[in-house]
């Protein structure tokens, strides 16, 4: 199982190349589609509201950021 201690997404910068990935997609679910401790993302929620982002870039002041369990 993966494991890493809870933090902040504060920058985002995707590298824009036509031969890799290059947006940013954030849900928010009071119910994951899945109860599992890492998630591959194939479905949204279960249950609650859905919080889409996408960005092609992101930069948040300090202290300030999206949570990242």
């Amino acid at each position: 199982m993966m494991r890493a201690e809870i933090g902040y997404i504060v920058k985002f910068e995707p590298v824009a190349d036509a031969s890799r990935v290059h947006h940013m997609f954030l849900y928010g679910c009071e119910v994951p589609l899945f109860n599992t401790s890492f998630w591959k993302g194939d479905g949204n929620c279960k249950e609650g509201y859905q919080y889409i982002y996408g960005t092609r870039s992101l930069r948040g002041p300090n202290l300030d950021g999206f949570l990242q369990p």
